[in-house]
């Protein structure tokens, strides 16, 4: 009997005995092994294997000073990664972790992953010069005086004005001359490993009398210094330049001139030598010099 059991009523008797849930589940399966793109998966490719066959590499893009460090870190692949560098003389990296070191020359160069099939993976590393920092950040001047420009960086200095109508500073010195016109410049420098900074002079003409012209402080004061203005035509705006240091305990009042001391300059940042400037816009400007020694 069971030789005459045709194949067409066996799957009829299988299907009734699957129910609608059973029928359902199958035709998922089915749907599932149609969308097999050649694995054994029966269910298709799974989010793992897609992984395997790209890796990230993090940072994806750095920016970094000379000598700078960054670690960088893979995903995807299999494996161990090996690490290297598109351009060695811009920096190196450790193959086994991945930890970055800029080298002293600005460019840009990529960071390659690779795993133990040969996949690979990429970042970009730009190596990027150092801002140098120029002190008197900005100075003001009356003319035929002078003034001193220091600089952070790797000697020898260079140095460059960019109006020599209102002077001239020596190029490898940082000292600058007030022997042209009144006007405002701005102070280049650049250093032996190519990195550049920047600061500000100011020439002007005393046509204006400040009182007092000079005066040094040794101990902190009571209450506010004040100084005057006489000469003028117009409103007197104040300004003071000159501090160094990070030094930040002298404030003026733009509108009276009066400066408030909250604190005299430390050892570690020097005296100060502060320039006070009054200007109304039409007669000119007047100066005065206000230094702070260490008590």
């Amino acid at each position: 009997m069971m030789k005459n059991f045709s194949k067409f009523q066996f799957t009829r008797l299988a299907l009734r005995a699957l129910g609608l849930a059973g029928l359902l589940a199958l035709a998922i399966f089915v749907s599932a092994c149609d969308n097999d793109s050649g694995s054994k998966n029966p269910l298709g490719p799974s989010a793992t294997a897609a992984s395997l066959n790209t890796i990230a590499v993090t940072p994806f893009t750095a920016s970094l000073d000379k000598a700078g460090t960054a670690t960088f870190a893979a995903a995807g692949g299999t494996d161990t990664f090996t690490w290297s560098v598109s351009d060695v003389t811009l920096g190196t990296i450790v193959s086994a972790t991945g930890v970055f070191t800029a080298g002293t020359t600005v460019g840009t160069l990529n960071v390659t992953a690779t795993d133990a099939n040969g996949l690979t993976g990429t970042a970009t590393v730009s190596v990027v010069a150092e801002t140098l920092v120029v002190s008197p950040d900005a100075a003001s001047i009356n003319l035929g005086e002078t003034v001193t420009f220091t600089s952070t960086g790797v000697a020898p200095l260079f140095w460059t004005l960019s109006d020599i109508t209102i002077g001239n500073i020596g190029s490898t010195t940082g000292i600058f001359v007030a022997d042209g016109s009144t006007g405002t410049a701005t102070v280049n420098v650049v250093d032996s490993e190519g990195n550049a900074g920047s600061g500000s002079i100011t020439v002007f003409t005393d046509n204006m009398v400040i009182n007092p012209n000079a005066l040094t402080l040794d101990q902190l004061p009571a209450a506010a210094v004040a100084f005057t203005a006489t000469g003028n035509v117009g409103t007197v705006f104040w300004s003071m330049t000159g501090q160094t240091g990070a030094y930040t305990g002298a404030t003026i009042n733009t509108t009276t001139g009066a400066v408030t001391i909250a604190a005299m300059p430390t050892t570690a940042q020097g005296t100060q030598t502060l320039t006070l400037r009054a200007t109304d816009g039409t007669v000119g400007d007047g100066s005065a010099t206000l230094t702070l020694n260490q008590p």
